[in-house]
Order: structure tokens, then sequence, then C-alpha cells
């Protein structure tokens, strides 16, 4: 979150004062209070809308913030996404979606969409600064991502079988009805954007030391009080919320879901659209998009993460990257493991229940961006060889996500040198999954950065190397028994075939054997 110049004091509440003594007490109160010096714009204590006292942040992204938050009016909790003013833009695109999702779980109440239901939505900004905007949107609270669970404590070397099918099967189902009912692309599967149904401890941690501030019963007094004078109301009030989460800060952050570091943390913003695109939120007429770059030796006509430099083609010196990949080792350390931290109650984990979760960077079919889609390590080849791109793209990375959930590990983390990014990551899927079909590589516009011409298309610089399979790695890495290795890698293989024509829809992958009886 960039900051403001705005400062807000600091909170001191002596035990003599009182948020109901009269303003015949005003130098005392002066002399007690002050509110936190700060330069942020959204802060602990902030009530947004008059109803939503912002408690404790529970979750970062790359544009966004979720916080617990208290409403005021129906003396509940919730959680409230904050989108980063400086993408606003892409913030109204979500709401839209969201919307559009809302509506279709409202029509079909009888059938699970394990979607992310959103209750609200409005726009916040700061008094006496209407260029600062922030998108605001309000949902059930969750028990965290299903990354959580597999980066530490006893599921970090994944998760149990079953639970991985059951997780699939409501990913795929979600993805049904993006797909086929809503005719959106989601853009961004990955384990972080996978929600899980439940409570975890730290959240009835923050609701009890919430509550035990008698937040509500101090309110409703300075409401009575103060109920001509509104202004007064407002401030009184403001100060009563910013004392009472002053202490929330001291608890632990430990299933605080904080953004994985990214292997393109430095991508541009992919918010361009195809012509025609207009995005609204309710009555707000949506800003103009942000002025062109200006003009460099990047030879790339769409925004991506690994520029197309004139330099790559005239680089002749070939690396071995196999050196830098370990795929014989094992590394399933379930047994050896110290690491016995139960981070989530294990009956939302063999019961679970998902919801899909921010469409910050999804669109609508039919206005889906030109620019590279996609967290790197769910990536489907079409973007990286820039080819056009739809729906099964989101299966690609449910394939990824499933191979992650099985073995607690990416399947595809790659390094950014020697070469680039893109040569890293098409190494490891010709390592993996075997050659590109050549009419992919030679059709690509990238095709003279990504790949040798004169080698039959072999991948640019790169030194010959044999394959691995996922099946070999799913036996010798991570121990699963041969049987399994071959039912778990048949699934998996069927969303990763390179050709999206090829690769089965959300509602063919429901049908896999692999998912029967779940």
């Amino acid at each position: 979150m960039k900051k403001t110049a705005r400062s807000i004091e600091k909170v001191v509440v002596s035990e003599s004062s009182s948020y109901e003594q009269d303003d015949s007490n005003s130098s005392q109160r002066d002399s007690d209070e002050e509110l936190p010096l700060t330069d942020e714009i959204i802060y602990p204590g902030l009530i947004l809308n008059g109803d939503y006292v912002l408690i404790k942040k529970i979750g970062y992204g790359n544009n966004a913030g979720v916080w617990m938050t208290y409403k005021i009016s129906t003396k509940s909790y919730f959680a409230i996404k904050i989108q980063d003013y400086q993408c606003y833009d892409d913030g109204c695109r979500e709401i839209k979606i969201l919307k559009k999702v809302a509506e279709f779980m409202e029509k079909n109440k009888s059938h699970k969409t394990y979607c992310i239901n959103m209750l609200e939505c409005f726009k916040y900004s700061e008094e006496h600064n209407d260029s600062v905007i922030f998108v605001c949107s309000v949902y059930d609270l969750y028990a965290g991502s299903i990354n959580t669970p597999i980066s530490t404590g006893v599921h970090k070397y994944g998760l149990p079988i079953n639970v991985v099918k059951k997780i699939t099967k409501q990913l795929l189902t979600a993805l049904s009805v993006l797909h086929n009912e809503l005719n959106v692309i989601h853009t961004d599967i990955k384990p972080e954007n996978i929600l899980l149904k439940g409570v975890p401890t730290v959240h009835n941690k923050i609701i009890k030391m919430f509550e035990e501030t008698k937040f509500h019963e101090k309110y409703d007094v300075l409401a009575v009080k103060f109920s001509r004078n509104p202004k007064k109301f407002n401030e009184k009030r403001n100060m009563l919320a910013l004392a009472c989460v002053a202490n929330l800060e001291i608890i632990e952050d430990a299933f605080i879901c904080r953004p994985t570091t990214l292997s393109d943390e430095e991508e541009e913003d992919s918010g361009s659209h195809i012509e025609g695109e207009e995005d609204d939120f309710e009555d707000v007429i949506n800003k103009s998009e942000s002025e062109e770059a200006p003009a460099s030796t990047k030879l790339n006509k769409r925004s991506q993460s690994v520029d197309d430099l004139p330099e790559f083609l005239d680089y002749k010196v070939s690396h071995s990257l196999e050196e830098f990949y370990d795929h014989e080792s094992v590394i399933n350390n379930k047994k050896k493991t110290t690491d016995h931290k139960v981070i989530l109650d294990e009956k939302y984990i063999n019961d679970c229940e998902i919801a899909v979760t921010d469409f910050g960077n999804s669109y609508f079919y039919d206005r889906r961006t030109k620019n590279e889609i996609q967290d790197r390590r769910y990536r489907a080849p079409e973007i990286v060889l820039n080819h056009k791109y739809g729906y099964s793209c989101d299966i690609w990375s449910v394939g990824c996500v499933v191979f992650e959930l099985l073995t607690g590990f990416t399947l595809f983390s790659v390094y950014d040198s020697p070469l680039s990014k893109d040569i890293h990551h098409l190494f490891l899927m010709e390592k993996m999954l075997g050659p590109l079909p050549l009419n992919m590589k030679k059709s690509s516009s990238r095709a003279k950065f990504l790949f040798d011409a004169k080698n039959n298309y072999s991948i640019k610089n790169v030194d010959d190397f044999d394959m691995v399979s996922i099946y070999d790695r799913l036996v010798k890495q991570f121990l699963f028994s041969k049987a399994d290795a071959l039912k778990c890698s048949d699934f998996i293989l069927a969303m990763l075939k390179y050709s999206p024509a090829r690769r089965p829809t959300a509602s063919e992958m429901l049908k896999h054997e692999w998912l029967k009886n779940i």
C-alpha cells in the first residue's frame, strides 16, 4: 500500500478517560487521548461505509489486502477485500464479475458453485481526497487458503489423496460454472486463491479480544448521547474503534495469508483489454487507461514478464539447465520431519469445502486481455508462446495445482538465469511432458526469441536433455506407490496437454475415472 501524507494521531486512552464524558471535560480528554501517527490510508480501526470496523489484516495480495471486519449494524464479522487504489480499474472489473457470480448463486441455490460469494460492495475515499478511490467488497470469513497447510506443518509434503480429489472436484465444478454459465476465464487459479471453509483458532482469538473491548456497548452509549450531534458522534465513534483494535496487533500472524514470492514478482500490470471493453462500478465512470510507457528497445507488443530484446537474437552460448533442477532425489521427508504443527483443524481438511476467490485478474471471454496472464508457476504454454487463449488455460493451472496439493512442491518452479524465465519454463515443460508440438513453436510470434529454427526448433541456447516423467517423480521423489502414481499422473497429464484444443474442459474432467466415488 502506498502511503499518503495524511496523518492520524496515536490513540492513548487513560483509565480515567471515558467515551461517555461530556464536552465540559474536553480539556482532560484532549490531554489523555491522541490519535496514532501513521501514514497509511487504510489502517486498523478505520470505519468504512459507516458500518465496517477494520479489525486486523488477515490476507495480503499483490494488489489488495483482506481484513477481518466487524459490521456494526448486524454485530457480526466478515472479511473485506480492499483493492489498492492504483488498481482501481481491476477492482471495478472484479466487482462486475463477482456480481454475475452472486446472481448465478442466488438463482441456483440448490447447486454448489464453490465460488466466493460477494455480499456487498462499495467505494471508499478519504474526505477531501476523491482522487484516491478504493474498491471494497465484503465476504464471509474463511479459514484461509489451501496454500497455508501445504506450506508448513503436518501437510507440507502433500495432502491425502482423497482430500486432493475432493478439492479438485470442487475446483473443477467452480470452473465449469465460470466457463459454461458465466463465460468467465479466471486466469489465476493457484492454491492461494482456493479458500477453505472453516474458522481457524487465530480468528476466534481476534474475535474474542475484540468482544472483550465492549465496543458495541460503548457504541450504543455514544449513539444515544450524541444523537443530535452527528459530527461529534462520528468523531467519538472513530476514536472508540481505534482504541478497541489497538491491542489486537499483538496477535500472532501464524495463519495470516501472505503472498508467496512469485517468479514474476516484477511483472507489469496486465490490465489492458481487447478493444470494446468497458468496466463500470455502480454509477462510477471508469477512469481512463494509464498512458502507455515510452517506446523502448523491446520488440514485444504485449505486456509480458520477459521482454523480447534484440540482444537475445544474437546470443550464441549454450547452457545445460539440468544442473539447476533436481528431479531424482527423494524430497518427501514426511516420515523424518519434525514439523508436526497443526495449522488448521483436521476436520476442515478432511471434510473440506472450498471457494475459488480473487477475480481481480479474471475476464469475460469476449473481453479478455491481450497481455500476459497467469501466475508464472501455473502459466499455460499458449501464454508463454503468445498464442490465443481461452478457458483451457485455467485447466492447465488445475493440473499444476493438483500436483502441488499431492506433493507440497510446485511443478514448474523456474530460475531466471542463465537465459530467461521463459526459457527455463519451456525447458521444464519439455523435461517432464516431452517436446512441444512443432506447429506451436513455429507459429509463435516469439519463436525467434525462444527456439532455434536451425536445430529443429529446439529450445534456444539449451543443451540436449533427457526426460523425466511426472509418474517417475511421484514414485522416486515423493514415494507414491506405483498404483497411486499411475492414477494421479494420468489425471494430471490429461490437463497438461500442450494444445489448448485437446485439453479437456472442466465438465469433461469431472467425469474422469480419478474423481469417481468422490
